[in-house]
């Protein structure tokens, strides 16, 4: 809960407030890491400028002209310029981070194989600070007391970050929080109507709390698998995840009533993300895989912090800039081979419907799973339609804190792809989303709409609780809220661009009538369901070709579909990927087409594909 101080700018002596329910930001057994290279000799340093007392610097290459490193190198830079462009941190968080190879060989570099290790490296990163005034320029005085001793995670051997099993491993920590709404209703531990897939209640979902904690990439050289949590990024600065394969936080929602307490299919019951950010600055998410999630996939929300309700928020080394940038991660949805989890999850209630076909004295596990089958679909089309494709997306500035919090907030995409996801990318409430190089596939789940159609009246008609479903949405943006696009391909969606959360103006601190608006501006994209819904091009072309390429579209008043920014100018550099083929230029859609797929299955995204293992501790390619 934000806490509201009435002593003015010139409020001292605040101490970072942590988001995880304590009102301290130290971590147990913290002493500043006065003995690697990295760190600062400090005991009560003021930082008036808001910059991190161990400044980041860019290394530059082993001397050795024969070092795996320099080799490594050296055959990456023969990679297309394009690519080696957007390998780099960029987007947002362009020029922000600092390079991590300055801590190899330190005690700031820990290896970790174990959950027990990983949870103990990340509670030495925490910082102890306090945040003490904020000056007439919006920049924020700071004193450090200790910094975090650690800077770099590698993990090593995939973790299994489930609540319990950390619990009954004798792993307990005040930054692991369970990740369940723990009531009478649907709560894994006491929930009496939903249905619990075992494995999921035996090991619970965590949610990992890293706050109050700057300079720290936490990497695999091999693309570890995380399961069974999420993370939960408060009040950080300089923070990198990269080629991690993030997975096992979706269970089907369901009941043993036809009359349940609760909206069955809606999914909001847990709120099971892979990452929730707010009130950070500089996070850079790279060459990571995401599979399902209950809830979204990564929210971004909350980025300032210089006022006086927010200033306890504020991280070490905060310049009141903010940024989030995702680059090559593979947000691919649900797994659906037979040794996979969601495939035996769906095997069970499969199991039991046949159980129940046999002898109907049977108890039922999931009315709504036994509604879709009875209204016609196979259980092959439950996966598809259902079990498979990914909910939720990405949702940026969150509505449940002032507006104008919001109104600052910058996230990036850059070379990533999404399959079978049925909304939200993004959904903008305030704040600008950047997307460019991004391919996104849902022509799988398209396909599956029709047969969703035709049972919707049956399984409503069944119980006033369950949902059809059959949501196909891409990007919507409203209150102020903007979202560029460069080079992006959308196939599979039913609805590509939308206005959205245009009430809310009425009962939120909204002063100006532009707020209930989200705008876009779409430069040399394309967006294709089949033969006869196919537009390309940009938006800032004399005819727009993607004003009413949807119903929603029809209506909206022109003036307001529009880029929301002072200039409407681009804070960063965009190298796109239909650039990256001599002789072909924007003519066609099937050119464009062809160049979107060869840039992606020669740079392949998510974990374990980058093969260049000394490589990670590094931010720009470009200097490096």
């Amino acid at each position: 809960m934000r806490k509201k101080h009435l002593l003015g700018i010139g409020l001292l002596g605040i101490a970072a407030l942590s988001a995880c329910g304590t009102n301290t930001v130290s971590p147990s057994n913290q002493t500043s890491n006065t003995s690697s290279a990295a760190a600062s000799s400090v005991a009560s340093s003021t930082n008036n400028a808001g910059t991190p007392s161990s400044t980041i610097g860019l290394v530059s290459e082993s001397s050795d002209p024969n070092s795996e490193y320099n080799a490594q190198l050296t055959e990456l830079q023969y990679k297309s310029d394009t690519y080696l462009a957007n390998l780099s941190a960029g987007g947002v968080v362009e020029g922000k981070l600092g390079d991590f190879r300055q801590y190899e060989n330190t005690s700031a570099y820990v290896e970790v194989s174990t959950a027990a290790e990983f949870i103990d490296a990340l509670t030495k990163a925490k910082y102890t600070y306090t945040n003490d005034s904020i000056n007439a320029d919006g920049t924020i005085n700071q004193t450090l007391t200790a910094e975090g001793t650690v800077h770099v995670i590698e993990i090593t051997q995939d973790l299994d970050l489930g609540y319990n099993t950390l619990i009954n491993a004798g792993i307990s920590s005040s930054i692991v929080k369970s990740f369940d709404k723990n009531n009478s209703s649907y709560g894994l531990s006491k929930g009496t109507q939903s249905y619990k897939y075992d494995d999921i209640v035996t090991s619970g979902i965590s949610q990992i709390c890293i706050e109050n904690t700057s300079n720290l990439l936490i990497y695999s050289k091999n693309g570890a698998k995380i399961k069974h949590a999420g993370f939960k990024l408060t009040s950080d600065y300089n923070i990198v995840v990269r080629n991690l394969d993030m997975d096992e936080i979706w269970m089907w929602e369901d009941a043993n009533t036809l009359e349940p307490t609760f909206k069955v299919g809606d999914y909001d019951n847990f709120g099971w993300a892979y990452f929730k950010i707010s009130f950070s600055e500089a996070v850079w998410i790279d060459h990571c895989s995401f599979g399902k999630s209950y809830d979204g996939q990564i929210d971004v929300s909350n980025p300032v912090y210089n006022t006086t309700d927010t200033l306890l928020r504020a991280p070490y080394g905060a310049t009141t800039s903010n940024g989030t940038h995702i680059s090559y991660c593979n947000f691919h949805g649900g797994d659906d081979s037979e040794d996979g989890y969601i495939y035996k999850m769906m095997s069970e209630l499969e199991e039991n419907y046949q159980a129940y076909l046999a002898d109907n004295s049977t108890t039922v596990k999931g009315y709504y799973y036994k509604t879709l089958r009875d209204a016609g679909l196979s259980f092959d089309d439950v996966m598809k339609a259902y079990a498979l494709p990914q909910k939720k997306g990405f949702l940026l500035a969150d509505s449940g804190d002032d507006y104008n919090y919001n109104k600052e907030l910058k996230v990036s995409f850059s070379s990533c792809t999404f399959k079978n996801l049925e909304d939200r990318l993004p959904k903008i409430r305030s704040g600008i989303a950047y997307l460019y190089n991004c391919y996104v596939d849902n022509s799988e789940y398209y396909a599956m709409l029709p047969n969703i159609s035709a049972i919707s009246t049956t399984i409503t008609n069944a119980s006033a609780k369950f949902k059809a479903g059959g949501v196909s949405q891409g990007a919507l943006s409203g209150l102020g809220g903007s979202v560029y696009m460069e080079s992006v391909v959308y196939t599979g969606v039913k609805s590509f661009l939308k206005n959205n959360d245009t009430s809310w103006d009425t009962n939120k601190n909204y002063t100006d009538d532009v707020a209930k608006y989200g705008g876009y501006k779409i430069i040399n994209s394309y967006f294709y369901n089949d033969t006869s819904s196919m537009t390309y091009g940009s938006s800032t072309a004399d005819t727009d070709p993607f004003t009413n390429i949807n119903a929603s579209l029809a209506t909206l008043d022109r003036d307001h579909f529009s880029f929301h920014t002072d200039d409407e100018t681009i804070p960063f550099n965009i190298v796109p990927f239909y650039k990256n083929e001599r002789g072909y230029t924007w003519v066609t859609a099937n050119n464009y087409s062809r160049l979107a797929m060869n840039y992606f299955g020669t740079e392949p995204t998510g974990a374990g594909v980058f093969n260049y293992d000394l490589m990670w501790t590094t931010t720009d390619y470009k200097k490096a």
